[in-house]
């Protein structure tokens, strides 16, 4: 057995019990759908927009490249995200800006959406924090306020579907509760049956992939609506892990990444490459996933391939970024880490403070 597979595990490596918050993840999707779709007022005309620009940083930017992703396979005004300070130059005032900071005092965040109200863009704030909630008050813009206590990166239903159910309020997506009540089953069961911390690792993925990457450098693989769930991916186990990770873009990842795997047989022994795997691919990306994990195995490169649970495009979307998430979890406690304090960003955040 595992130490993944003893209790003792998690009360002595998890006071925070950032599992426990892994494991009510589907309750949080759900209490984000709701609160976004019928507990929460926009004014009638945020509904005439030309495009929608999402303002966030780590753990409340990545449910927006999500978003992003999803609007590939659906009808939507241009949506794209801002990581930065300021703002794109093309935001007017026909601009949704959506502007996500767990905190309410992201720097970054902040001086975009600063910028939005001053210019008269369609400005939403959500946020779990004061300050922000309080400056969109001020300047008459609606702020959802996100119920919910822990890491912006365990957040994710708020920072995926909160903005989604706000498009769907305003009619610039379709309605998707079906494919929320698809989503929310996927996930109860993958929580209870297939990768939670009851799961012994002879039958929990997630537990498995912690075992693979241990001690080794996590280079994650996505295409299609997999692009932003490869980068959660890396940044999951970047800060629940404390681990260096990659992540590489298909099919972009074909004409560059691939010639790096002829690197000396030492740094091979080194990497363990997941390739995450949309269902009902087209034909050109379904070879492309078939000829490079050939590739892999013909230059002696370790890989798996990770697939999502769900027939809908949100179902896999959400399935795969917790398989993800749970992996990184896993990974923290074989090493001996506590999953939930990033030690190096409270550092960053001090010194800027104090300099700018």
């Amino acid at each position: 057995m595992s130490v993944l597979d003893y209790k003792i595990t998690y009360k002595s490596l998890d006071p925070s019990n950032l599992g426990q918050r892994l494991q009510s993840f589907p309750e949080q999707c759900v209490n984000a759908w709701k609160h976004s779709t019928q507990l929460f007022e926009l004014p009638s005309n945020y509904k005439d927009i030309d495009d929608i620009v999402i303002l966030g940083m780590g753990g409340s930017a990545i449910g927006g490249e999500l978003l992003v992703d999803l609007a590939t396979v659906e009808k939507t005004p241009p949506i794209r995200v801002h990581s930065n300070y300021g703002l794109p130059n093309h935001v007017s005032k026909n601009t949704l800006v959506i502007a996500s900071s767990n905190s309410g005092r992201t720097a970054e965040t902040l001086s975009g959406f600063k910028e939005a109200i001053n210019i008269g863009a369609k400005v939403i704030a959500i946020t779990a924090g004061t300050d922000m909630a309080e400056q969109a008050e001020r300047a008459g813009n609606p702020v959802l306020r996100v119920n919910y206590h822990g890491e912006p990166r365990t957040a994710l239903g708020y920072s995926f579907l909160a903005p989604l159910g706000i498009m769907v309020q305003l009619n610039l997506i379709r309605d998707m509760s079906s494919e929320i009540d698809e989503s929310v089953k996927e996930l109860s069961n993958l929580v209870k049956k297939k990768i939670g911390m009851d799961v012994l690792r002879e039958n929990n993925q997630s537990k498995q992939l912690a075992h693979f990457f241990r001690s080794r450098l996590p280079v994650v693989y996505g295409g299609g609506i997999y692009t932003g769930v490869s980068h959660r991916w890396k940044t999951q186990l970047n800060e629940n892990s404390k681990v260096w990770a990659q992540w590489e873009v298909l099919p972009e990842a074909n004409h560059n990444a691939v010639v790096g795997y002829l690197m000396p047989q030492t740094v091979k022994e080194l990497v363990f490459v997941v390739l995450l795997k949309p269902h009902n691919l087209s034909t050109e990306m379904s070879a492309r996933y078939e000829v490079t994990c050939e590739l892999m195995e013909n230059q002696g490169v370790d890989n798996q391939t990770i697939e999502g649970y769900g027939e809908s495009f949100l179902s896999q979307i959400l399935t795969v970024s917790l398989i993800g998430d749970y992996a990184s979890y896993y990974l923290a406690l074989l090493q001996g880490i506590d999953p939930s304090p990033i030690p190096p960003i409270d550092f960053i955040k001090d010194r800027l403070s104090r300099r700018l």
